[in-house]
């Protein structure tokens, strides 16, 4: 007897991303029962036989990711592929520094100032992952008028939401 089986339907496989360099993105197919999965790079190199899997520390670019599925009949479907984008952090911001005497209070447009390469809006922290303080240049901070002599630091960055930040 000669017995046809089914072929798996092509997969469309997804993914979380953009991402922004050196994060993570994960990769994913819907579940066929009794499958495995093969999934490979642009260059057809096995890169996970998982339902989904998670690749690290991206750098900026492009990447295709395809999969198989071979169902409980060893029959295999037409590869499924997904894109991955991942956006080029933005460079540091150049930052100028503001000194200001003890009870002063700064004119109006003046005080510590960031550039972004990328024409992002600055975003000030008081501390490294902290919380945010401000946005744009120039920055002075809320109660700066109460604060004594010594040096005060705050921590900027470029970018926001969608677009990658340049750290601290």
């Amino acid at each position: 007897t000669l017995t046809v089986c089914p072929r798996p339907p092509q997969p469309a496989p997804t993914n979380d991303g953009p991402i922004c360099e050196g994060e993570s993105v994960t990769l994913t197919i819907g579940s066929e029962d009794n499958a495995t999965y093969a999934w490979t790079d642009a260059m057809g190199n096995l890169v996970s036989t998982a339902q989904t899997f998670t690749v690290n520390d991206l750098a900026m670019g492009s990447y295709d990711y395809c999969v198989v599925v071979t169902n409980e009949f060893g029959c295999m479907s037409d590869p499924g592929c997904t894109t991955v984008l991942v956006n080029a952090e933005d460079a540091p911001p150049t930052t100028e520094p503001y000194p200001l005497c003890e009870g002063d209070v700064a004119p109006a447009g003046e005080g510590m100032t960031a550039a972004c390469v990328s024409g992002a809006i600055p975003q000030w922290y008081n501390n490294p992952g902290g919380t945010q303080i401000g946005v744009g240049t120039p920055f002075l901070p809320s109660g700066y008028t109460n604060l004594g002599p010594g040096a005060y630091t705050y921590y900027v960055t470029c970018g926001q939401g969608a677009e990658c930040s340049s750290g601290f």
